[in-house]
């Protein structure tokens, strides 16, 4: 296995920069997307850090919420201990060096456009986007102040306006992203988005000391090529020697918009029919005609449960009636001439 793949199968804990009760910060990324958190306070004398390997055991959700990490350094590496209620987890440290993570987080400054989803809208994002055509893309359009998800499979296109509250501010916008990663984002605490175009990579702040940063996707759905630290420390260093020019860090692992992807997609926007109604349409029509005729059901069942005890009150009379009648008989019966 390459440095750069051991690498990212790690959660690496970095001090380089920790100052005050939160000295650590942790940071992962798969090479399409970063999630750091500075969060931790803890001894680690090594400016380097240390790279924790993701095990089954740390994935397992049956960890208590309170978890206790520890850190040392011997002549054989690193180790890292972890003790979570009765359990005690204990394992070796991956040796090497973690790429410059800090360079592929953009910075606030010049974002131009700004997504914030709220609670209800991320909880009702998590059963729309599924639902939309389309495989792993899709598309965020920011306008008037309002946000609208757009799915597209082929020439159909869906598109979804969020109205529980989530807003769009800037001059207008469109970018492309994979949905799991951003229903991922949604589900850890991340309701805020920036960025400076279409081709930028995404930032979100979730006021706590976490971060996150989202690739956008081409238009044919597919994560452009990374260098930079989220993908290959080596290569990243290669081209900031021989790129002189380009010395923003944002732009290092977001590629240069490919226009001749692009126009296509705008023309096959323009020219595809629109159909007459969607399918979240003849859902909507399908949902209230069965409410209607549920109503209707309802309506009939009652009337059948009054025929009922109607049909119960008649019986129970006339079985009093038939009862009087046979005991005025055996009165008769009963008396002697």
């Amino acid at each position: 296995m390459d440095e750069t793949r051991r690498t990212l199968q790690c959660v690496y804990v970095d001090v380089s920069a920790g100052t005050g009760e939160c000295n650590a910060t942790l940071v992962a990324t798969d090479g399409r997307r970063l999630c750091c958190c500075n969060s931790l306070s803890l001894p680690v004398d090594d400016e380097h850090g240390v790279m924790i390997p993701v095990t089954k055991f740390l994935l397992w959700n049956g960890l208590a919420e309170d978890v206790m990490l520890g850190v040392s350094k011997t002549k054989a590496g690193g180790r890292v201990c972890v003790r979570s209620g009765p359990w005690t987890y204990r394992l070796k440290a991956v040796d090497g060096q973690y790429p410059n993570w800090r360079q592929v987080v953009p910075v606030k400054d010049g974002m131009a456009h700004t997504l914030t989803f709220t609670d209800a809208d991320a909880e009702a994002m998590a059963k729309i986007l599924p639902a939309l055509p389309g495989k792993e893309a899709v598309g965020l359009e920011g306008g008037d102040g309002g946000i609208t998800l757009r799915g597209q499979d082929g020439g159909r296109q869906v598109r979804v306006p969020l109205t529980a509250g989530s807003a769009y501010a800037g001059s207008g916008c469109s970018v492309v992203v994979n949905r799991q990663y951003l229903l991922q984002a949604l589900n850890a605490g991340f309701r805020n988005f920036m960025f400076a175009d279409g081709h930028s990579p995404l930032l979100s702040d979730d006021g706590k000391g976490a971060k996150h940063v989202l690739m956008p996707l081409r238009v044919d759905g597919h994560a452009k090529p990374q260098p930079a630290a989220a993908t290959d420390a080596a290569q990243a260093q290669t081209t900031a020697n021989t790129a002189t020019e380009n010395t923003n860090p944002p732009e290092a692992i977001a590629p240069q918009p490919e226009q001749q992807q692009e126009k296509p997609m705008k023309q096959e926007q323009s020219a595809a029919p629109q159909p007459e109604q969607t399918a979240l349409e003849r859902l909507q029509a399908a949902y209230d005609t069965a409410k209607a005729r549920v109503r209707d059901a309802q309506s009939a069942l009652a009337d059948v449960a009054a025929a009922i005890r109607d049909a119960v009150k008649e019986e129970r009379k006339r079985s009093e009636e038939v009862a009087a009648v046979r005991a005025g008989l055996a009165k008769l019966q009963s008396i002697k001439v």
